[in-house]
C-alpha cells in the first residue's frame, strides 16, 4: 500500500531534483532494487541506515541534507564506527573505482559480472562503505583491467596517463589511428576525454 511521502522521501526527492539526477541510475549505484526506490519516495517504506549512507554516498550529500529516517537500524553484520583515516581511504577508494568504472561505461551490476564479486558488495566498495579484502581487490583489478595502484590510490601521474594511453590504445582500430596518429603524443586529460567519448558512443 502507498503511504504518504515521508520526511526522507521528501528530501531524497529534493536531492534527486536539485541534481537532476534520475531515481532509478541512483538506484542502481546503491545497489538498492526500482521498487525499494519507489517505496523510499512514496513513504511506504524506509531504508536502513547502511541503505541510507549508501544514497548519501551515490548522490553525493551530507547527512544534514538526508537524514536518516527516525527508527533507522543498522544490519547486525555491520561494522563498528571506523577511524577517521580509514574512513579517508574508504572515500578514496570509491571515489576511484567509480572513476574506473565511469571510465568503463559499467554499472555496479557489469562490475560484478566482470569480477566475480556479488553486486551489493561492488556497491559497497563505490559508496565507501566497506573494504575490499586482498581477493576481492585482485578479483576488481583483473576485471576492470587496471592495477592495484590506480585503485589504491598510489599509482604516479604518469603512469596513469600511460594506462589510459594504453587502453586509449585498444579501443582503436587502425583507421582510427590513422586519422588521430599516436595515442602516446596525448595527455591524461586527453586521453580520459576520448576514452569517455568512446564509452558513450560504444555499441
Amino acid at each position: 500500500m502507498t503511504g504518504r511521502p515521508s520526511a526522507f522521501g521528501r528530501r531524497l526527492a529534493g536531492v534527486l531534483d536539485a541534481r537532476g539526477l534520475n531515481k532509478y541510475d541512483v538506484a542502481e549505484r546503491a545497489g538498492v532494487s526500482r521498487s525499494s526506490m519507489i517505496s523510499y519516495l512514496n513513504g511506504s517504506r524506509r531504508p536502513s541506515r547502511e541503505t541510507a549512507e549508501r544514497l548519501r554516498a551515490v548522490l553525493g550529500c551530507s547527512e544534514e541534507e538526508l537524514p536518516d529516517p527516525p527508527g533507522a537500524r543498522r544490519h547486525v553484520s555491520e561494522t563498528p564506527r571506523r577511524v577517521p583515516d580509514h574512513e579517508a581511504f574508504l572515500a578514496s577508494f570509491a571515489r576511484r573505482l567509480r572513476a574506473v568504472m565511469d571510465e568503463r561505461g559499467l554499472s555496479v551490476h557489469g562490475v560484478a559480472a566482470r569480477c566475480g564479486i556479488c553486486a551489493p558488495m561492488v556497491s559497497r566498495y563505490a559508496a565507501g562503505l566497506r573494504e575490499p579484502r586482498a581477493s576481492s581487490l585482485a578479483a576488481l583489478c583483473q576485471g576492470l583491467g587496471v592495477s592495484a595502484d590506480r585503485l589504491l590510490g598510489i599509482e604516479t601521474p604518469d603512469a596513469l596517463a600511460d594506462g589510459l594511453a594504453d587502453r586509449l590504445a585498444d579501443r582503436l582500430d587502425e583507421s582510427v589511428r590513422s586519422v588521430v596518429g599516436g595515442v602516446d603524443s596525448l595527455d591524461e586529460a586527453q586521453c580520459a576525454m576520448l576514452l569517455e567519448a568512446l564509452n558513450r558512443n560504444r555499441g
